[in-house]
């Protein structure tokens, strides 16, 4: 569903779990879009652009990469690079001619085109003790210990580390508008089995002990959406409107969402790795720039359904003990605290001036 709509200027007014992942994990792996991301349903995605731009303020170096004629290729290192996020910058830097290498288990198959790295992060790192890239890209959400480990094995041959973080970080719950100077939870680099919010914060925490502040970017993601998705919240509201007949829409109708697409999340990511940003950023949507509402009916236009949404008001969802998120994925009311914490994240530094940002799209994964 590419075309549904595109991001406005500032001036006018972006993988679910069955188990109970409580409010720290509600983010678990974490659209910079008008409306809510382009419904994946076996293909198809979307796109609309951006024209907000990102902040200024956070200390930028030129990265090296390799000029051919007018074009400056990039050496990224993917540390993961066959699903979700990964997958997402993966398929973004081979589209931009970067040079890629995927460093993974060898579980998945790498997208065509990038050169293949084997390991294990918790085990075998042989493969990464050679080489140099401009920039790696880390997306692990389990033990800090193991971005210490790559981290320090990298330091000296990588320029930049971008890690993708969460706004998990943040001590729970925070209210609405809270920024990137907001309170982070305590945790450590050497970190092995702590909570997911401990994790990517010592995740983060090892990153700046490896490669300091100026060649450290955090990118705290919202609630990330889109195509390759292994968590199972858009594609669980694809899967049940798919099938059919009435479907539970959780009230209200109009209740703002705030989300970002995965690949909002690259694109934006290889744009400031690139520009040689460094820093924190909440990277997920404006708060509002979708409903409910236009999520499910995007979910029931990409499948083709004949299913009939049930608005429902929350207070008789939440008395038959449904619970938000996890019992119905990208949901929170706009009573509970969680929502200010999920739905409305101040994203100003991410929007703020100084690069543009990328191309968001319509509705999609």
């Amino acid at each position: 569903m590419r075309g549904q709509g595109r991001m406005p200027h500032r001036g006018q007014n972006d993988t679910h779990r069955r188990e109970k992942s409580g409010p720290q994990g509600a983010h678990r792996r974490p659209g910079v879009r008008h409306r809510p991301p382009c419904c994946h349903h076996g293909g198809g995605s979307g796109r609309v652009t951006g024209g907000r731009r990102c902040s200024s303020r956070s200390r930028t170096t030129v990265a090296r990469g390799v000029r051919r004629g007018r074009v400056v290729i990039m050496r990224l290192l993917i540390l993961g690079g066959t699903e979700f996020a990964g997958r997402a910058v993966t398929e973004a830097a081979l589209a931009r001619g970067w040079d890629v290498t995927v460093f993974h288990r060898g579980r998945h198959p790498a997208p065509k085109g990038a050169a293949v790295l084997l390991g294990d992060r918790l085990g075998d790192l042989d493969a990464l003790a050679g080489g140099e890239w401009d920039a790696v890209v880390d997306t692990w959400s389990g033990a800090p210990s193991a971005v210490r480990r790559t981290a320090r094995l990298l330091a000296g041959r990588v320029g930049r580390y971008v890690y993708i973080s969460s706004c998990s970080v943040y001590v729970w719950p925070q209210p609405a508008g809270y920024d990137e100077t907001a309170p982070l939870v305590d945790s450590s680099p050497d970190a092995v089995d702590v909570p997911y919010a401990e994790a990517k914060r010592g995740g983060e925490l090892a990153v700046l002990d490896a490669f300091g502040e100026e060649h450290s970017l955090l990118v705290r993601s919202g609630l990330i959406l889109g195509p390759w998705e292994n968590i199972g919240r858009l594609p669980w509201w694809l899967g049940r409107i798919a099938r059919g007949g009435d479907v539970l829409a959780p009230g209200p109708r109009e209740n703002a969402l705030q989300y970002i697409d995965v690949r909002d999340l690259a694109e934006w990511t290889l744009d400031a790795v690139a520009a040689g940003r460094s820093g924190p950023y909440n990277l997920v949507s404006e708060p509002g720039h979708t409903t409910m509402g236009e999520l499910l009916d995007a979910c029931v236009t990409v499948t083709g359904s004949t299913a009939r949404l049930r608005w429902t008001e929350a207070e008789t969802i939440l008395a038959a003990g449904v619970e938000p998120w996890t019992d119905l994925p990208v949901w929170i009311p706009p009573t509970q605290e969680a929502y200010g914490a999920l739905h409305a994240v101040n994203v100003d530094r991410f929007y703020g001036d100084g690069a543009a940002v990328p191309a968001g799209r319509g509705h999609g994964a």
